[in-house]
Formats: structure tokens, C-alpha cells, sequence
């Protein structure tokens, strides 16, 4: 099996279509340097610049035509009556004894912090909770 270049990459994708063109010019019977040779749209195409023919793909392009719609979202707000129904007792009951009134493990008090997962002034320190619970 025949392995090819890694470094093969867009510039080497353009310049290789850019030869099969004036390769499939030529094989038609079109020599463009022949004298008298026509001076057609085909001869030129064959002989486009990389900016001609990046140009002439981004008229072409899909992505031009797509229309992009915003989505409508909401600002979350804090259910505090939920955190403190919900999440508080499981925080109590796993994260006191290590992040409590008596020990504070990494500098973290858990029943210090503001409930408010939102906007409250210890959102920081949720995300750090967060991140060490998703571990």
C-alpha cells in the first residue's frame, strides 16, 4: 500500500487541482502555448491565480447563502428554597466533616459559602466544588 506525505494540506490540495486543469486543458488538444492558441474562458481558467481561484470558491460557497437565527434564552435564576431543600442536606452530610466548622481541608468552609449559585459572591468557589465532584 502506497503511503502518502503527511504534510500534504490545503495549499498542496489547490496546487495539485490547479495542475490536473492544465493537465485536462492539454490533453483536450488545448496547447496554451502553442501560437494561435484561442484565447478562451477554459485557458484562462486554467491559468487562475490561487487568489482568482479562492475568490471564485467563496461566491460558490454554501456557507454564504445560510441564514443564522438567535436563540432566545433566559437568564437562570437562583432557586435558593430548592438548595436548601435539596442540596444543603447532602452537603451536610458528605462535606462537613472534612469542610466544616472544626477542619477546613484546601482553605474551604462549605457552610460559609452563599447559597446563591448565580450570582452570590462565592460562585467561584462553587465552580472549584464543582470541578473537584466531576473529578
Amino acid at each position: 500500500m502506497k503511503k502518502y506525505p503527511t504534510t500534504f494540506n490545503c495549499r498542496s490540495a489547490i496546487c495539485f487541482l490547479a495542475l490536473l486543469m492544465v493537465i485536462k486543458g492539454t490533453a483536450a488538444g488545448q496547447d496554451n502555448n502553442a501560437p494561435g492558441a484561442a484565447d478562451d474562458g477554459e485557458s484562462k481558467a486554467a491559468l487562475a491565480t490561487f487568489d482568482e481561484l479562492k475568490t471564485a470558491g467563496a461566491r460558490r460557497s454554501s456557507y454564504l447563502q445560510q441564514q443564522y437565527r438567535a436563540v432566545k434564552t433566559r437568564t437562570p435564576r437562583a432557586n435558593l428554597a430548592a438548595f436548601r431543600r435539596d442540596i444543603e442536606p447532602i452537603l451536610k452530610k458528605t462535606c462537613l466533616d472534612c469542610h466544616g466548622p472544626e477542619i477546613q481541608e484546601g482553605n474551604i468552609r462549605i457552610d460559609m459559602l452563599d447559597p446563591d449559585l448565580m450570582r452570590g459572591e462565592d460562585v467561584s468557589w462553587w465552580l472549584e466544588v464543582m470541578a473537584v465532584l466531576s473529578n
